[in-house]
């Protein structure tokens, strides 16, 4: 996969491997299959405000997000969105992990800042369009759209081998912490677009 990267890039190398490190680290989530139970046991909401106070704002931010995204990325550009949409991915999980057991209204803005790390996978596809040739486009939409699998089966893997394993749903977020930390300092390194 990093030839195929090596011939897609085609002189815009350090753009496509930042963009690509970034795709991956925002979806390196161990803790997401366990959000559920981690809501539940550890911050002791019930089943009805886990599915009607938390989980409906969340489906309901989507589409906000999603426009205010791409009319911010019309506005101030998509780098700087990037990295907007990558501190709202340490936010997201630092407000989730440390927020107080019972605090609804916490974990009610964790809903709204999760939208904005899901938006990095419209903001990524017209970055990569930007530092590519039109002939090596389709291929790098290709190889984005693996990597965001790839991470998203990979922390899923490494988050059902720790809880067989007995570790702790801290744990868990401990690691989705770190890759969206990692996210955040890869999306810094995505070079400026050329004038």
């Amino acid at each position: 996969m990093l030839e195929r990267w090596r011939l897609c890039a085609h002189g815009s190398s350090q753009a496509v491997l930042a963009l690509s490190l970034v795709a991956f680290f925002n979806q390196f989530k161990p803790s997401e299959p366990f959000l559920v139970d981690f809501l539940i046991d550890v911050k002791g909401f019930s089943d009805k405000q886990v599915f009607d106070d938390l989980f409906n704002i969340y489906v309901y931010t989507q589409l906000p997000c999603i426009v205010f995204v791409g009319i911010a990325s019309e506005v101030v550009g998509n780098r700087f969105v990037l990295q907007l949409c990558a501190v709202a991915g340490v936010a997201t999980v630092l407000l989730t992990r440390f927020g107080a057991p019972g605090d609804l209204l916490t974990q009610q803005v964790t809903e709204v800042t999760v939208t904005f790390p899901l938006a990095i996978q419209y903001v990524l596809p017209s970055m990569l369009f930007a530092v590519l040739p039109p002939s090596r486009q389709q291929q790098g939409m290709h190889c984005l759209k693996a990597i965001l699998l790839f991470s998203n089966a990979a922390s899923a893997l490494v988050g059902e081998i720790l809880r067989d394993a007995s570790f702790s749903l801290y744990l868990l977020f401990d690691l989705s912490l770190v890759g969206q930390v990692c996210c955040l300092l890869c999306s810094l390194l995505v070079p400026l677009p050329r004038a």
